[in-house]
């Protein structure tokens, strides 16, 4: 076993060595240490605060069965084999015991795997973009409270390449129309245009294959040529093509998500998602001089300008309207104005809204409902229907939904015709909303349908008071005397 030196002793052995050009067996004597000792140190090939490392391959594994695990490995390395299908360490340590009749342990194979994974590890080139050259784009996902139900976000992120500016927005769903809407968001709050943007091959966005051989869905296709922006798609589970991107998920989760918000509406949330992408301007970014706001405000200089008319994100069909007045679309039936039963209208069916038209005409507007199988009723749109036919109010889907409040529902007992009092009693409630209706019903226990009215009159007569208590409006009075002369002059 050789003796380990200090540094004052293998400076002495390498000055000897190389100055006094001593034999190794004359500086053993004279330092006193041994032959081996000197013959390591003084040609400089060896420090004595370094110590050597050993690589120790793990357990006894044969030709054969490290050739199998190495076939394992190389497979994976397939554009084709989708990154959650690769071999783990399990999975090819069953497969040596299937296959192979591998007496080893688990843990033998792991190593060996560790041990083969370490020797073809993978280099990564770093990259440049210029300033407004491209914007990576990613999908994510969070969990938040929505009107106290556990819900889960979906959240689209975007990254310019240059500046390293950052926009995030959750949604509902990873469908087309949000996946749209989101880049108009995004393009329209940096003014500008990104010349590429860099995907993953998202289904949203891909109609086949991938990579540079990836073909795009039609409406994709002409969204990106109505932005005239570039799109680039990554190969196969290489994330790394993307790397700017990747990490802003979980940044959203960490300072947005965590503790989980509560929220009674989508806006609701997006609204901190904004606030945090703003305050992510006042950072610098290693290896930039310039922090990114500075870096953004010269990029925004170098994007593409946006279109004069923003693209048409959402879906648009043409539905016929059944005779419950409803439409069906995305598994879930709306309703419209009763008149419209039987017609032909166009849906229009955005991330968050379903707006319905007849002849170029807004006729309703429901938002989104994203359960299945569910009919989302507007009592309004069926009380001209209820004022013709007033004995199916009690059994009507759209009242029993609304929950009539029993104080109101007392008001109609009171009255001669109880069916066409509620009839009644719920087109007060479109015109002034059921609370403000309620509340009304709530002052006097005894209170009429006539009544009823006269309150909600008054609260309206004084709300119109109110309005009209402005300043008193002088208006100077007119002296009329000169038309007189006018008028003398003309009879002489």
């Amino acid at each position: 076993m050789q003796k380990t030196v200090g540094v004052d002793q293998y400076k002495r052995i390498r000055k000897m060595a190389a100055e006094e050009e001593l034999s190794q067996r004359e500086i053993a004597r004279r330092l006193g240490i041994s032959r081996n000792t000197v013959a390591r140190y003084c040609k400089g090939e060896h420090m004595p605060w370094e110590q050597a490392r050993r690589v120790k391959k793990p357990g006894i594994v044969n030709q054969d069965i490290e050739q199998f695990i190495h076939s394992c490995l190389e497979h994976d390395k397939d554009p084709d084999v989708p990154k959650k299908q690769h071999h783990t360490a399990r999975r090819i340590y069953e497969r040596l015991v299937e296959e192979k009749g591998f007496t080893g342990g688990e843990s033998t194979v792991r190593r060996w795997v560790n041990l083969l994974r370490d020797e073809s590890g993978e280099a990564y080139i770093p990259l440049h973009f210029a300033l407004g050259e491209a914007a990576q784009v990613d999908w994510g996902e969070a969990t938040f409270y929505l009107r106290g139900e556990r819900t889960r976000a979906n959240l689209l992120c975007f990254r310019l390449c240059g500046s390293r500016h950052i926009d995030v927005r959750a949604y509902p769903r990873k469908d087309l129309e949000s996946f749209l809407e989101g880049h108009i968001g995004f393009f329209e709050r940096i003014g500008g245009v990104p010349h590429g943007m860099i995907y993953d091959n998202l289904r949203t966005a891909v109609l086949k294959d991938w990579g540079k051989r990836a073909v795009c869905q039609e409406k994709f296709e002409r969204f990106s040529a109505h932005y005239a922006f570039t799109p680039r798609f990554c190969n196969i589970g290489k994330g790394n093509e993307k790397g700017l991107v990747e990490g802003l998920v979980g940044y959203a989760r960490r300072n947005v998500f965590v503790p989980l918000p509560w929220v009674d509406c989508w806006a609701e949330l997006n609204i901190p998602l904004a606030e945090r992408c703003d305050r992510y301007k006042e950072r610098h970014i290693h290896g930039m001089n310039l922090s990114v706001a500075e870096l953004f405000e010269a990029e925004r200089k170098q994007l593409l300008p946006l279109p004069a008319v923003p693209y048409e994100a959402a879906l648009v069909k043409t539905l016929k309207v059944d005779h419950f007045s409803t439409i069906g679309i995305d598994g879930n039936r709306y309703s419209l104005p009763v008149e419209h039963a039987g017609r032909h209208v166009t849906a229009k069916l955005s991330a968050f809204r379903l707006e319905a038209f007849y002849r170029g005409k807004k006729i309703a507007c429901h938002s989104r409902c994203f359960d299945k199988k569910r009919t989302i009723y507007t009592l309004g749109h069926y009380i001209p229907l209820l004022e013709k036919k007033p004995r199916s109010v009690n059994n009507a889907a759209p009242v029993v939904e609304l929950e009539v409040p029993p104080q109101l529902r007392e008001v109609a007992a009171r009255s001669e015709d109880p069916d066409r009092a509620m009839v009644h009693i719920l087109k007060l409630c479109t015109e002034h909303g059921i609370q403000r209706v309620a509340e009304a019903a709530r002052r006097g226990p005894a209170l009429s349908l006539d009544a009823l009215r006269l309150a909600l009159w008054k609260k309206d007569g004084n709300r119109v008071e109110e309005k009209l208590s402005t300043p008193d409006v002088r208006v100077a009075t007119v002296d009329l005397g000169s038309y007189d002369l006018l008028l003398e002059k003309a009879k002489s």
